[in-house]
Order: C-alpha cells, then structure tokens, then sequence
C-alpha cells in the first residue's frame, strides 16, 4: 500500500514484507558464494580453506543483507536475516541432492560443527548487514 503527501511521490509502506527482495538476496547470497568458494575448494586442500570459507560466509552475508535492506523504509533486520534464511534453505537443499552422498558427505567433509556454524554465519552475516543499513539509514534521518 502506498500513501501519498500532497504533491509529493507514493511513499513505501514500511511494514510491508518485500518477498521479492528476500528471494532474489537469497538467491544472489548463494551463487555468489557458488562462484567463489567451490574453485577454491577444488584446488586448495580443505583444512586450510576453512577459515577463508568462514570468512567469506560473513562477508558475503553481510554484503547482501545490506543489499535487501537498502532501500526499505523499515523491517531491514527481518528482511536481511530472512534473506540469510532462504540462502541457507538452498545450500542445504543443493546439499541434499549432492550425487556424492547426499547432505551426510558435505557434513562429513567440513565436520558437523563447522558445518553448522557456516550455516548459521551466513544468517548473522546476513542480520548484520541490515543492522548496519538501519543504522545508517537513522543517522542520514537524524
């Protein structure tokens, strides 16, 4: 819904959930940490990845959780961290139908507390990022 001020543009109502840009930062969040991770993991030996992986999973989430919140007039955190949300639903989906052995072989591989704690990074990553763009957006208000 969108209210209008006298000669002014329609403004965003700021309780409205924007799926669109939940889906498409989910999506984004996931192929990009595709693109940059998996050739790494197929020439550098895991035990001394992990802590780029561990890294990047928070830098990435962030950097797109700022990115769904950017322009919304309110709910940035919810937005942001359901964002992480729906990334880590598709990683774990995509690790599910892994013709090596389904999710146990990538829980196997990075060790199951590793495992979970990228998976929950990625979401923190995520929230922080709408943190920091809420944030902002009240400092540029004030």
């Amino acid at each position: 819904m969108t209210r209008t001020v006298a000669g002014a543009q329609p403004r965003e109502d700021a309780t409205r959930i924007r799926w669109g840009r939940i889906l498409a930062g989910g999506f984004l969040l996931e192929l990009a940490l595709i693109i940059v991770l998996v050739p790494l993991l197929a020439v550098v030996e895991l035990s001394r990845i992990i802590p780029l992986v561990v890294v990047a999973l928070f830098i990435f989430g962030f950097a797109c959780g700022w990115l769904v919140a950017r322009k919304l007039q309110g709910r940035q955190v919810f937005h942001a961290t359901a964002a992480g949300v729906v990334a880590t639903i598709i990683y774990i989906g995509l690790c599910m139908f892994n013709p090596d052995g389904g999710i146990r072989a990538v829980v196997d591989m990075y060790g199951p507390v590793t495992f979970v704690f990228g998976n929950l990074l990625r979401i923190v990553g995520c929230t922080a990022g709408g943190f920091a763009n809420r944030a902002r957006n009240a400092a540029t208000r004030a």
